[in-house]
């Protein structure tokens, strides 16, 4: 993929910015105290499997994502125990949508498969955060083979049907106990896809986990 662009560093996209945080903030402090009256007095298992499916959208504006807006997107995820911290497989979807009154704009579909890994830490018995990192594939399908402009025509993206880029990402996981099995997440994630100009989203996720033991036939195969 060639990608053009100019950054927009503009007082007014900071200050948006800074203000998003700051709600992000607040909704965070209002899941601790939602999920703290419903909680139960445990700690994280250290031998659980984990199901994750969220949502997710996109909560930061810069050039990429003002040109092609990121939709509400769906992701499943799986978590094993691994040492320390936890391993993890998963994959995301997002639709990804240009200016439909242009004609030389073109939606397409993201599809990032990844692994990683992350790092639980215990806040309280029914709260957890975990920071870590994905790295993965992600497969971009377009409408059409084209170049395409934004539209005030500062950028240019040249693009096959289909392009397929190394992608990482640095995560902050929330997690807030329900009960022994269920569980509440929201997350913070910056994503980062390796094209000859970097493709940057942040999203915000928010979602359910269900967690059960492990087997022992698994935990033998890890060890």
């Amino acid at each position: 993929m060639i990608y053009e662009l100019t950054m927009s560093n503009s007082p007014l996209l900071h200050f948006k910015t800074l203000f998003m945080a700051q709600k992000i903030l607040c909704f965070f402090l209002f899941l601790i105290c939602a999920s703290g009256a419903k909680a139960q007095s445990e700690a994280e298992p250290t031998e659980q499997i984990y199901i994750d499916l969220s949502t997710n959208f996109s909560i930061v504006d810069n050039s990429y994502t003002s040109t092609w807006k990121p939709g509400t997107g769906l992701h499943l995820n799986i978590r094993l125990p691994f040492y320390a911290g936890q391993i993890e497989a998963g994959m995301r979807y997002n639709q990804f949508d240009g200016p439909v009154f242009k004609e030389v704009d073109s939606n397409f579909k993201s599809l990032y498969l990844h692994l990683g890994w992350r790092y639980p830490i215990t806040v309280a018995s029914w709260y957890h955060i975990a920071p870590g990192f994905r790295f993965g594939n992600n497969l971009m399908l377009f409408d059409e083979a084209r170049t395409y402009t934004n539209d005030s025509d500062t950028e240019r993206f040249t693009v096959d049907t289909s392009e397929s880029e190394f992608a990482y990402e640095l995560v902050l996981r929330n997690q807030f106990n329900i009960n022994e099995h269920w569980h509440i997440n929201a997350n913070i994630s910056y994503s980062h896809t390796m094209t000859y100009f970097p493709l940057p989203v942040t999203y915000l996720s928010i979602g359910v986990s269900y967690s059960f033991s492990q087997p022992s036939w698994l935990k033998n195969i890890i060890q």
